[in-house]
């Protein structure tokens, strides 16, 4: 079961979430962390994104007994009022391959599209299996960018790539929405969207972030 948690049981479970992102970096998971990011620093990270769920600024997906999450980003700048942000999507390794991950994805996507959004971006690891999961959920890849980030249990060894993605996640809902708020403001069609990373409204491509 997937649920949005409140601010006040993200902070009461941030705990069990310090667990599940902990475990992600020790698997090697490019989330921002490196391996001796301590347990306090992952409890009051957790603390930190309750005051953005509080906010109003995220909104914060948990699979099960806490066995995966999920952020929906919707702090944007006031020129893109479609786009949302995937952030952290995370798996604990104990609850993988069971379609978690795909689930958290679903829930994070129609939460946008409620929320009148077109277009989720984010980035991954190139050549991950977060990236494979995000491409056959829908995701379009486009573009790579070399040496983006070190390796969480790796450091000081090499850098890793990172892989821009995006999704499309309900253009018509998204006109109307544009519309009656600017009038006839003429929107590109899906075929004109920016090209090579460029993101526009209804028509761009979702650039995929942290799982």
């Amino acid at each position: 079961m997937i649920r949005a948690f409140s601010a006040e049981e993200t902070l009461a479970r941030a705990g069990q979430l310090a667990e599940v992102l902990l475990d992600c970096i020790a698997g090697g998971a490019s989330v921002s962390f490196m391996e001796d990011f301590s347990r306090d620093e992952a409890t009051e990270y957790w603390r930190a994104i309750a005051a953005e769920v509080r906010a109003g600024r995220r909104v914060l997906f948990a699979a099960g007994e806490v066995d995966g999450t999920a952020q929906l980003v919707l702090e944007v700048p006031p020129n893109q009022p479609h786009r949302a942000e995937l952030a952290k999507m995370l798996v604990h390794r104990r609850a993988r391959r069971r379609g978690v991950g795909r689930t958290l994805f679903g829930a994070v996507e129609e939460e946008a599209r409620q929320r009148g959004k077109t277009l989720l971006t984010f980035d991954t690891m190139a050549g991950g299996d977060a990236e494979r999961l995000y491409i056959a959920c829908g995701c379009t890849k486009v573009g790579e960018v070399p040496g983006y980030a070190l390796f969480a249990t790796r450091a000081g060894v090499d850098l890793l790539h990172g892989a821009a993605l995006t999704v499309l996640v309900g253009r018509a809902d998204f006109t109307e929405t544009y519309a009656s708020r600017h009038g006839d403001a003429q929107l590109p069609s899906a075929d004109s969207a920016g090209r090579g990373g460029d993101i526009c409204p209804g028509g761009g491509r979702r650039r995929a972030d942290s799982y």
